[in-house]
């Protein structure tokens, strides 16, 4: 998935909410699988993994749209690496998620 040279990077496969998101984790978890990646990103909350023939695979939840619809770019932009390992892996914030906002035009 990163610096793997492949032609497709990865997929993307967004779970239908956060719910699901976390209790398909806690599965992986489970039964093994390497966390490669766990990431907030703006819009989403992710968990990047590589599957048996070394695919890269993004779980995917979306954020709510009103945390990021008034500043997509920030959004867009916007990266935080979490752990991958043990119970911090599978924490999850609602509370303090940032939310995107264009600032006030200069007066």
């Amino acid at each position: 998935m990163f610096g793997t040279p492949v032609a497709v990077n990865h997929i993307a496969i967004t779970m239908p909410s956060r719910e699901a998101w976390l209790e398909h984790l806690v599965y992986l978890q489970k039964k093994g699988v390497k966390f490669d990646r766990r990431v907030e990103h703006g819009m989403t909350h992710s968990l990047y993994i590589h599957d048996p023939n070394g695919y890269g695979v993004e779980f995917v939840y979306d954020l709510p749209r009103e945390v990021w619809q008034d500043d997509i770019q920030g959004a867009l932009n916007y990266v935080k690496v979490l752990p991958t390992e043990g119970a911090e892996a599978l924490e999850d914030r609602v509370e303090g998620v940032p939310t995107f906002k264009q600032p006030a035009p200069a007066k």
